[in-house]
């Protein structure tokens, strides 16, 4: 049956959320990271500086120490990894957070060099669940130094 007069919601225990605005627990409320990447060049002696911005796009932030592979190339293999580097504080819905890599150029080469960044890296499924996965890599093309080694 229906009461006649509804009782009063702050007066039941474990319901006194009568105006709350919560969104609950749901599919899209995840982290989403995504990743840029440039690469600063000067002489190939000095290596290369690849700086990777890495932004929360999602709705929940993440902890401290999301990690960014730098590949050498176009495929996250892992025999063509340049080096790891990680977050280094926590990132809510909205920041972002520069990571950055210095890499060795190799002997004899001067460019021009590709390098695919992947945030999240690791584990095959990532340590952060997001709510987007395909959209966590990002390439840099045409890469090279002032002045052969």
């Amino acid at each position: 049956t229906i009461p006649a007069v509804e009782t009063d919601n702050w007066t039941v225990t474990g319901l006194n959320n009568y105006r709350t605005n919560v969104q609950g627990e749901g599919v899209f409320n995840a982290p989403d990271l995504t990743v840029g990447l440039a690469a600063s060049v000067g002489l190939c002696s000095k290596g290369i500086t690849l700086e990777a911005p890495v932004t929360n796009a999602g709705s929940l932030g993440v902890t401290p120490g999301v990690v960014v592979g730098f590949f050498w190339g176009k495929t996250p293999a892992a025999e063509k990894l340049a080096g790891t580097a990680a977050t280094e504080k926590p990132l809510l819905p909205g920041q972002s957070e520069k990571v950055t890599l210095t890499v060795p150029v190799p002997d004899a080469e001067s460019g021009p060099f590709e390098f695919l960044a992947v945030v999240d890296y690791g584990d095959p499924e990532g340590a952060v669940l997001e709510c987007l996965e395909d959209n966590n890599m990002a390439l840099v093309s045409g890469v090279s130094c002032v002045e052969p080694r």
